[in-house]
């Protein structure tokens, strides 16, 4: 799926790389300045298990993700409201099936 389907859906998007961690209240207030510094958009923690899967079983795979979470560069955190976060995963499913249909 690329990101012209989720113009064409009215959506925008950001293409690029994620900090995949298999431990939730890791991130540190240093960890995250450092990630941001390699210019990673996000820290999540499915990325990576899909990835290993698919690439075992050699089938093609795609992550999108909707943020729940942002971070302040001083390590605070904001949860961003449910509405919020059921109307990107709504776009993001429509997206994906316009995408698919071709």
């Amino acid at each position: 799926m690329s990101a012209q389907a989720f113009a064409r859906a009215g959506q925008s998007v950001l293409c690029g790389a994620t900090w995949t961690t298999d431990a939730p209240f890791r991130e540190t207030a240093e960890a995250i300045a450092a990630r941001r510094r390699d210019g990673l958009l996000a820290v999540e923690m499915e990325a990576a298990a899909l990835f290993s899967v698919g690439a075992r079983a050699e089938v093609p795979v795609g992550c999108v993700l909707a943020i729940s979470d942002t971070f302040e560069p001083g390590g605070e955190r904001h949860r961003i409201d449910d509405d919020s976060l059921l109307q990107a995963a709504e776009a993001m499913g429509s997206a994906a099936v316009a995408a698919l249909a071709g």
